[in-house]
């Protein structure tokens, strides 16, 4: 008699995550297997990196994609000038981690759709409701939460 196994005979595959991350986005891993597992035909990016933006330059994007390679590039910080004794000086200001998981969607986003339109807008909006984030609700003063929202600047 052959022993049989426990449970049924084909368990749920664990989803590996092939994306390389660099280390100040290492926490975006958890959101990138959730969005895998929901949506496994999703084109995932060979490489996530961050950068710096330098201070003396106004930067207008907040990430990259490049669809050849697979490589998505996110800003962690962002310009600001802030005065100090009197004199403005530039500084750099950390971005949240939802509006650095917004930008993830959005370049995730156009891995499928090279365009901005609707189909992409759509579709980066799909992303970002896979990650889960939900934030707290103004009429009630924090105490219940609501779904983030996306918003596709």
């Amino acid at each position: 008699m052959v022993g049989r196994t426990k449970g049924s005979a084909v368990k749920g595959r664990k989803t590996t995550l092939r994306t390389k991350i660099s280390a100040p986005l290492a926490w975006i891993a958890k959101y990138l297997m959730r969005a895998q597992k929901q949506m496994p035909t999703m084109a995932m990016p060979r490489f996530v990196r961050s950068f710096n933006p330098d201070p003396n330059k106004q930067h207008r994007t907040l990430g990259s994609c490049c669809r050849s390679e697979r490589t998505i590039a996110l800003a962690t910080h962002t310009t600001a000038t802030r005065v100090v004794r009197g004199r403005k000086r530039p500084a750099h200001v950390p971005l949240s981690h939802l509006e650095i998981l917004q930008t993830l969607a959005h370049e995730l986003s156009h891995l499928a759709y090279e365009k901005h339109g609707y189909e992409q807008e759509w579709y980066g909006r799909t992303i970002f409701h896979t990650f889960g984030l939900r934030e707290p609700c103004p009429h009630c003063g924090g105490k219940g939460h609501i779904p983030a929202r996306y918003e596709n600047d």
